[in-house]
């Protein structure tokens, strides 16, 4: 599987009158707590199933993902499974 994550922020701070210090401040924290929100991820997973017998499937699964945003962070991830029918 690949995929890709792409969002904005929107800014619904924007419109509010500025010249009010408190207000001000309260204004410049929302913006940059919208900002953090901001997307730009790139991901691909390879997955591996086998069927161990009838009624036991071992699986397993890699999940690599590089944020664009974030100061290029990738993260990767490794998961297992013994899935079981009795």
């Amino acid at each position: 599987t690949f995929g890709t994550k792409d969002g904005e922020a929107d800014n619904i701070v924007a419109n509010i009158p500025r010249g009010n210090p408190p207000l001000d401040a309260l204004i410049s924290a929302t913006e940059q707590l919208l900002l953090s929100t901001e997307q730009d991820v790139t991901y691909y997973t390879v997955g591996l199933r086998w069927d161990v017998s009838d009624s036991v499937a071992f699986k397993a699964e890699y999940t690599n993902s590089d944020d664009e945003h974030i100061l290029g962070t990738e993260n990767s991830l490794v998961q297992f499974a013994l899935t079981t029918v009795f």
